[in-house]
Formats: C-alpha cells, structure tokens, sequence
C-alpha cells in the first residue's frame, strides 16, 4: 500500500518507472483480492502516468495485462483503449 502510494506521487515526474513497477503486479491471479483493495490507487497512477504522450503506448499494454488478470482500468485511459473483440461488419 505504501508502494502504491508512493507511485501515485511520482506518476508525473516518472511516469514510466512507475507504470513498470505496476507491471510486476500482473500475471499473478493469486494476488487479487490484494490489489483489489488498492484499485482505486493503481487507476490513478496509471491515469496520471497516461498523461504523459511517451508514455501511453505502455499504460494501454499495463491496462490490457491487468484485464486478463480480471481488473477493468480502461476509464484510466479516457475510454481511449478498446479491449473487447472489434465488430465484423457483414
């Protein structure tokens, strides 16, 4: 939690060391009630870091490998990312 609070501090100045530290978060489902609590603090640091145009490309990549771990932090991007399946038009 103190970690996570930290990040929120430095998003601006750090934006991709502090999406990075995110990053060794995913990958682990075990781990999910734990972040669970903090979901409110992980969406702002990546929200804040997004702000960053050189850093946006990897805040999309961290909210894609937090869905497959179960968490939806696409409103962090401004609803700018599509991660469901595109439409087939007939």
């Amino acid at each position: 939690m103190h970690v996570l609070r930290r990040l929120r501090t430095l998003a601006t100045r750090h934006p991709h060391a502090c999406l990075r530290v995110l990053g060794h978060l995913t990958g682990n489902c075990g781990r999910y009630w734990g972040l669970a609590r903090h979901d409110a603090i992980i969406r702002d640091v990546i929200g804040t870091a997004a702000t960053e145009d050189s850093a946006t490309a990897e805040a999309r990549r961290l909210v894609s490998a937090f869905a497959v771990d179960g968490f939806d932090f696409r409103d962090a991007l401004n609803g700018d990312i599509r991660l469901e399946s595109p439409l087939h038009e007939d």
